[in-house]
């Protein structure tokens, strides 16, 4: 969702996340708290356990975060 500028979307999965936390009477926001903001936020189509980003393996989520930043980069302009 942050890699696809969603702000807002952002915002309400950090605030679901720390809703579950808090139901739970966690003192800190855990993975699986994001999990389940995932899904409740997500689109539709994308609440499949394949797309939610927070289960995926740590070098997939690193090479795509590698691959969003490449796409933001743009070259300088040659005078």
């Amino acid at each position: 969702m942050a890699a696809e500028c969603r702000f807002g979307s952002v915002i309400n999965l950090v605030r679901s996340a720390c809703a579950f936390g808090a139901m739970s009477r966690q003192l800190q926001v855990t993975l699986e708290n994001f999990c389940s903001a995932y899904c409740e936020v997500a689109p539709k189509n994308k609440r499949k356990p394949e797309d939610n980003p927070f289960l995926l393996p740590i070098d997939t989520a690193k090479s795509l975060v590698k691959q969003m930043q490449s796409r933001r980069t743009r070259p300088q302009p040659t005078s």
